[in-house]
């Protein structure tokens, strides 16, 4: 059976204020294989003829024994939720009408929706006066007549003042909580929140969390604060309020209305419990926001079980949890010895388990080995060995996994792996932050006529020293090999540090090179040796022959070379192999077969009094890579000069560090012929432009740098450069 796109979610219960029978049957929403709709009743004296009702219009009736309690939208609507079947659910209540084409519509801002950077769509609604309303009706059974009611409300409503009596609207709400929403996204911020009861709260609660939980959105200043004016003359971006209005903006730019009927008030809305309500909520943001209280996903009935342990925004990221379905969050809680930890996750019946590191710690380490012992996959999601890459592989963390194996990559396409590393390379991206020291001054430190070593040092708290050196003891006895690699004195040895330590563990060994970008260092070196750093892989790509000493996933045949001893090491040196028809199908299958793609703020904190630790912030991914199957992420940032931001416009001018905090940097891009010439540049230039500054320009924007070389002092250099006469 067809999955339905859309469940319209519709939640009553029966009072003696308004005849709710009538007001349903007004509603004329088109049942299909693509709409459902399905009405929650909480507890209607009348269940019998709601019932009866639906059978007409081919719904979904769920009846709530609730009679006795107080009516409460947010546990009808949860109950709706769990209901529908359809991918995406629009709740509107019983006094809300629409055009006639309007559910049609919503299915194609569901298509929208997913290349927007929205994750939900809010509906703007005109709550009609009394007589407006009775004009209505009185169309309802001529869908053409309804509509072009509808239309002309629309049309006039920019010159009515909602704020005082008018003969259009009580009120008009430019959002509201009938939103357009994906359904397994209710499940993953929590459902709505059932302590709220009586009227009002439960939307606003909802949909911070939905705005809390997009990664591809902008926040305002004051993100958690709920300002008290009206939303609908909200001119500044500031508080979470001034970005949810925006999204019925944009439902607005489409011609995308709803009208709310009139009703006289409902005596059951207390205005204290609404106060308490509106309170609650905003204390609940502000928690949220300060990290003081956690949003807890809620399992989607009869989908099978994701566990995360921890919150790692690797995984805890709203495209992931999208890819995978069905999330439950397990907070790790070392006092629990691992083995009984462990049984509390098996106890879920999970279909996969997910770990950010499971070398972080002993703790993790063991309940992964448990875990995995009792036959459940688990899924450590990681950085990758590559720029803004990160794995979520079953096989297990980095190189001690089988997802490198040469059967799974040898029948993947070739991609040309140094046209690749060009890219990155004129686009200034790397594994870490680098040094930008030119090149040049190297040159007098080298003995000429001796092969170069360039030497990578890791981090030495990584997982990869600590758990990875096998064949060797240890990391210290890889230091020690280093040390009498330069105590030969026949290569020039160079040591590049790792960002991330504090000092050089192996200090006066050959050559330091950590104030150099690691891109120029591939280019004067013969061959790497590392350990099983990620830049090892990366100087494959740059055409070089590499040695690794460590326990190393690329460490293959016919890609890097191995060794275990300083013999074995010098013989590698001595004679290097490199087959660069290997390197580039390795390349295709990790770059189109096995990483996931993202990008993040970057950022470090100290770990020990030896390094520091890298952070991935804002993680928001461009392709999700899971078990085999790869999923594009086609969502978009906006920045504060998209259009839809115009509201704005004078505060974000009037603050201009506003401005600037939520515009994104301009990345400045090489073409692909450019990208190509780069590793050319830095010699043409030194023999044709003999300019000494010219390759701290280079490396400081490369696009830049192609652009200046168009100026007519460098008119030469730049013909010869730029393949021009």
């Amino acid at each position: 059976m067809k999955t339905p796109t859309l469940a319209v979610i519709i939640a009553v219960r029966a009072n003696d204020n308004v005849d709710i029978l009538e007001r349903l049957r007004w509603k004329n929403i088109p049942i299909d294989d693509h709409v459902q709709v399905v009405l929650v009743d909480d507890g209607s004296a009348n269940a019998r003829e709601l019932e009866v009702l639906c059978e007409e219009k081919g719904w979904i009736y769920k009846h709530l024994m609730t009679n006795d309690a107080p009516f409460s939208l947010a546990r009808s609507r949860n109950a709706g939720i769990k209901t529908a079947t359809a991918n995406y659910v629009y709740f509107e209540d019983a006094d809300f009408l629409h055009k006639s084409n309007f559910y049609e519509r919503l299915l194609h801002v569901a298509d929208n929706l997913e290349e927007s950077p929205f994750n939900f769509a809010a509906i703007p609604t005109l709550f009609l006066t009394e007589q407006a309303s009775k004009a209505l009706i009185e169309k309802v059974h001529s869908p053409a007549d309804f509509d072009h009611q509808i239309d002309q409300f629309i049309a006039k409503l920019p010159f009515i003042n909602p704020d005082v009596p008018n003969d259009l609207c009580d009120s008009f709400a430019p959002v509201g909580s009938n939103i357009l929403v994906r359904r397994d996204l209710c499940f993953h911020v929590g459902l709505f929140d059932e302590y709220f009861n009586s009227w009002g709260g439960e939307d606003r609660d909802l949909i911070f969390r939905l705005l809390e939980k997009n990664s591809f959105l902008y926040r305002p200043h004051a993100f958690a604060e709920t300002k008290k004016w009206a939303i609908h003359r909200t001119t500044v971006f500031e508080g979470w309020r001034s970005v949810y209005r925006l999204h019925g903006d944009w439902m607005a730019g489409m011609g995308i209305y709803a009208v709310h009927v009139h009703h006289p008030e409902n005596g059951w809305k207390d205005p204290y419990e609404r106060h308490a309500n509106f309170s609650y909520a905003e204390k609940k943001a502000k928690e949220i926001v300060a990290g003081k209280l956690k949003v807890m996903p809620c399992e989607i009935p009869g989908a099978p079980l994701n566990i995360f342990i921890g919150r790692n925004p690797v995984f805890y990221n709203d495209e992931v949890m999208k890819a995978i379905g069905s999330v439950a969050i397990i907070d790790p809680d070392m006092k629990v010895p691992p083995e009984e930890f462990a049984q509390r996750v098996i106890e879920r019946v999970p279909d996969r388990v997910f770990f950010q590191n499971p070398y972080g710690n002993d703790w993790l380490l063991e309940l992964w080995n448990c875990l995995r012992s009792q036959g459940i996959k688990c899924v450590c999601a990681e950085r990758g060995g590559l720029p803004w890459s990160i794995y979520l592989d079953e096989g297990g963390f980095c190189c001690g996994s089988d997802s490198y194996a040469r059967h799974l990559w040898q029948g993947s396409a070739p991609i040309d792996a140094r046209e690749y590393l060009a890219a990155l390379r004129a686009n200034g991206e790397t594994l870490e932050p680098q040094k930008n020291t030119p090149i040049e001054k190297l040159t007098p430190l080298l003995t000429v006529g001796q092969r170069t070593v360039l030497v990578l040092l890791q981090s030495l708290t990584d997982a990869t020293t600590r758990h990875f050196c096998a064949p060797l003891q240890n990391y210290d006895e890889f230091l020690s090999i280093i040390r009498d690699l330069d105590g030969i004195g026949r290569y020039n040895v160079l040591v590049k540090n790792h960002p991330l330590n504090k000092e050089n563990p192996i200090e006066g060994v050959g050559v330091s090179v950590e104030s150099y970008n690691i891109y120029d260092l591939y280019e004067v070196a013969d061959v790497v040796v590392t350990l099983n750093s990620g830049g090892g892989m990366m100087a494959l790509a740059a055409g070089r022959p590499v040695v690794t000493m460590g326990t190393t996933f690329y460490a293959q045949e016919d890609l890097a070379m191995s060794a275990s001893d300083l013999d074995t090491l010098v013989d590698r040196i001595d004679n290097p192999t490199y087959d660069k028809g290997s390197v580039d199908r390795f390349y295709g299958y990790l770059l189109n077969d096995f990483y996931s793609f993202a990008s993040w703020k970057y950022s470090q904190r100290d770990y020990s009094d030896k390094t520091r630790m890298s952070l991935m912030q804002e993680v928001r991914y461009s392709k999700i890579v899971l078990n085999g199957k790869a999923t594009e992420v086609k969502r978009t940032l906006f920045d504060c000069f998209s259009l839809i931001m115009d509201p704005y416009a004078h505060h974000l001018y009037k603050n201009g560090h506003a401005a600037s905090a939520f515009k994104p940097m301009p990345v400045k891009k090489a073409s692909l012929l450019q990208s190509a010439m780069v590793p050319l540049i830095r010699p043409a230039v030194r023999l044709i432009g003999n300019r000494s500054d010219d390759i701290a320009r280079f490396n400081a924007d490369p696009a830049g740098y192609f652009a200046m070389l168009k100026n007519p002092g460098y008119r030469f250099v730049g013909r010869v450069l730029l393949g021009r006469p």
